[in-house]
């Protein structure tokens, strides 16, 4: 990670954390404090073992003057250092508890801030993006940054405590003090190279998570169709292939890893026993101060693995962070302009209006739709026809207000749909798209998704007007049928009538269906043709087909190829000359 990648990790969990985060180094120091002078009391507690122990406490650091005065036996030191220990262990599990809390509470806001990013970016920051790498992005990458922010902790967990011992030990003994801090030091920055390679195992780990997400999500949309194909070996080895490179690749991180524990164990132990020749032979300590040392730098030796350990996991894990920091800078760049109470949907009285409409996708050479301009009067029925990749779900999406065109201008009325009322046009525009999906919820939820305050009359109403109430009242459940998951508890014509009701219960102003009925059976389409029918000159309806019997009701035809329009006017108009769009497709041709 770079010092730039560092310092906005530190500053964006400080700006989620706050004050939370000094509060646990607190209880991590008083922590530390505790066991430190639990640490302390064993010095007068071995010089009182040892023969002339009082004339030895006189001469120990910190508290030796003191002990003298006061000459403590030996149960009130123990005493002392059981309270000691007691408090150090209740301090400790605050702490953990504290910084589990800490930890939460940082997840909770970061992954409700992505989220919230996602959840108001425009549409066209969002159309082209795997639904594998968004779910990443909350799951997987938000876990690795509590997971670095634990390191974290950990780290400074253990730099306070090797604060702590430095000072205890420096009081006891200066230059082997300074001799055991300078050797740990550089047994530290010696394993720089396996702390930079743990950095580039986690870039590596982060797109090989999204692979097997993506892999996982694919095949449970996709179960059905597998089954239907036989393809159960392909997407078995397909994810069997991505479980297998994630496991070599932990295993090479835990290979990888685990040399900066051997190499801290040997050094430790070889600076043990360089230490204690020192401490004999060349500053000749006493059997106390040598003891209480011995039992300080027992303490340190681990936290300097510890912060070794730690580092690597961290870097590890930090890649995850600029992952979701790159997500969360892109969707915010990408922020629709919000709602305002004082900013209402224009009123559709008359018509909507495309002028020189175009439109360009990001990335794209060429645009979806290039000057399109028409005109569709209120309570009409528009038919768009035309080949896949003309443009006509482009321009469905521009009407809903889900995308601004990148050329040319829609007005409601005159009224410009703009930046500052696209979200509020588009509370009043109500889809039905080609595959209606439903939750896994009862009838009355998924209905209660174009409009959550309808009551149980308007929602009877709207599956009147679907032609599916009487399938509804034939239920044993009724409304608080379960849908199944995706809605499989239906046929395809069941749950394109019951997305109709959910779309006219918004009561909007203009309804899309886009391809409503293309997979449907004649009953079906028929039962659909005739509750569209039904709203000619109450709603604005603009409606995607490909098969004449769909488009015969329209009050008005367009026909587009290459994002142009070609062709429009009446369906009668149309179908009279041999060479139009609608007569090749009646014919089939």
């Amino acid at each position: 990670m770079s010092l730039a990648g560092l310092r906005d990790y530190l500053a964006t969990i400080w700006t989620v954390a706050g004050g939370r985060l000094l509060a646990g180094m607190g209880l991590t120091a008083l922590a530390g404090l505790t066991e430190g002078l639990s640490l302390v009391i064993l010095i007068p507690l071995v010089a009182i073992a040892m023969p002339g122990g009082s004339g030895v406490l006189r001469d120990l650091p910190l508290i030796g003057e003191t002990l003298a005065r006061w000459s403590p036996d030996l149960v009130t030191l123990l005493i002392i250092f059981i309270a000691l220990v007691v408090a150090q262990a209740l301090l400790s599990r605050a702490k953990t508890l504290f910084n589990q809390r800490t930890i939460q509470d940082v997840s909770a806001r970061l992954k409700t801030r992505l989220f919230e990013s996602i959840s108001y970016a425009r549409w066209e920051a969002l159309h082209n993006r795997r639904s594998s790498d968004i779910n990443h992005a909350l799951t997987h990458d938000i876990d690795n940054v509590m997971g670095s922010i634990g390191s974290v902790l950990a780290i400074v967990q253990a730099c306070l405590m090797l604060a702590i011992y430095l000072v205890l030990a420096l009081l006891i003994s200066w230059p082997m003090a300074l001799f055991a801090f300078i050797i740990g030091g550089a047994l530290f920055l010696a394993l720089y190279p396996l702390r930079r390679r743990a950095n580039r195992h986690g870039k590596r780990l982060i797109a090989m998570y999204q692979d097997q997400n993506a892999t996982v999500l694919e095949f449970i949309g996709s179960i059905r169709l597998a089954k239907l194909f036989a393809a159960e070996d392909r997407q078995v080895r397909e994810y069997s292939g991505n479980v297998g490179r994630i496991r070599g690749a932990v295993l090479d991180f835990a290979a990888l890893s685990t040399w900066g524990g051997v190499f801290f164990q040997i050094g430790a132990a070889l600076v043990a026993a360089l230490f204690v020749y020192l401490a004999i032979a060349v500053f000749a300590l006493d059997f106390a101060r040598l003891a209480t040392l011995l039992v300080v730098f027992a303490r340190i030796a681990p936290r300097f693995s510890a912060i070794q350990e730690n580092v690597q996991t961290f870097l590890t894990e930090a890649p995850a962070f600029a992952n979701y920091r790159r997500n969360a800078d892109h969707f915010d760049a990408h922020r629709e302009e919000p709602a305002r109470s004082e900013i209402t949907a224009p009123a559709l009285q008359d018509s909507i209006v495309l002028t020189n409409v175009g439109m360009t996708y990001s990335g794209a050479e060429t645009p979806s739709l290039r000057d399109v301009t028409l005109e569709i009067p209120k309570g009409q029925i528009m038919a768009m026809i035309g080949p896949s990749g003309s443009g006509k779900s482009t321009l469905a999406d521009i009407m809903a207000g889900l995308f601004a065109p990148t050329a040319g201008t829609m007005t409601i009325d005159g009224n410009a749909i703009d930046a500052t009322n696209r979200r509020a046009w588009r509370s009043t525009v109500a889809s039905v798209p080609q595959e209606s999906q439903l939750l896994h919820a009862t009838l009355a939820s998924n209905l209660r998704l174009g409009n959550a305050q309808a009551t149980d009359a308007e929602i009877w109403e709207a599956l009147e007007r679907a032609n599916i109430a009487e399938l509804v009242r034939g239920l044993p459940d009724g409304l608080d049928t379960i849908a199944g998951d995706r809605g499989t508890r239906f046929s395809g014509g069941e749950r394109q009538r019951f997305a109709l009701a959910r779309a006219l219960l918004r009561k909007p102003q203009l309804l899309i269906l886009d391809e409503a009925t293309s997979a449907l059976d004649w009953e079906n389409q028929r039962m659909i043709v005739a509750a569209i029918t039904a709203l000619r000159g109450e709603l604005t309806i603009v409606t995607i087909a490909h098969r004449p019997s769909l488009v015969a009701f329209a009050d008005h035809v367009v026909a587009l190829e290459n994002g142009r329009i070609v062709e429009q006017g009446s369906y009668e108009e149309l179908a009279a000359h041999d060479e139009s769009k609608i007569s090749r497709m009646i014919s089939g041709g």
